[in-house]
């Protein structure tokens, strides 16, 4: 992560930290999977992860349709 000590340290933050720092540097299509403990801050933290991927997914292929 780009910065450390920003914010709390909950599941949906550290999410929502990553999921900017690999659009930032273009790796979210380089994504096979994520592992974590089973805490329920980091199960709902990457569940959110996971909702902000496949929308971005979405997104990108319907800008990439040739209307």
């Amino acid at each position: 992560m780009s910065k450390t000590g920003e914010g709390s340290h909950s599941g949906k933050n550290i999410a929502s930290k990553l999921f900017e720092d690999l659009r930032e540097f273009n790796l979210l299509s380089k994504i096979l999977g994520i592992s974590t403990d089973i805490g329920y801050d980091i199960s709902l933290g990457f569940e959110s992860f996971r909702l902000q991927y496949l929308l971005e997914l979405w997104v990108s292929a319907v800008i990439s349709l040739d209307w």
